[in-house]
């Protein structure tokens, strides 16, 4: 489990917290939680013990919260427009399922053509 942010978007410098010890494509439902303190931040998996835990440790003073107009939130994987009506995801997640994607606990309507699954 990956979470990438960026607290600045006048510097392309991103950061990124990890879960590398615990799958989550086993066919059960997690639930995965993301706190960020200023430039700090924690991402947790299923109640965050142990090796379902982990942090950045670098702290710059106290960042606010803005969500980029243009970029948006994005989960999963990140769609660039390719042309009308065309788009490409790079670094897809197509091992599961994601649901309930909340932001300061609001719900993130996923847009329908991204919120589809491929049966068959």
């Amino acid at each position: 489990l990956h979470f990438r942010f960026n607290l600045n978007s006048l510097r392309t410098e991103e950061r990124d917290v990890w879960l590398n010890s615990v799958a989550v494509d086993d066919g059960q439902w997690h639930i995965a939680r993301v706190s960020r303190y200023g430039s700090a931040a924690t991402l947790e998996i299923d109640g965050g013990e142990g090796r379902r835990y982990n942090e950045t440790f670098t702290f710059e003073g106290h960042q606010w919260l803005l969500v980029d107009k243009q970029e948006g939130v994005y989960a999963g994987g990140k769609a660039e427009y390719t042309g009308v009506r065309t788009f490409e995801v790079y670094a897809d997640f197509q091992k599961g399922c994601l649901d309930d994607i909340r932001l300061e606990g609001k719900h993130l309507p996923l847009p329908p053509a991204m919120n589809g699954t491929q049966w068959g």
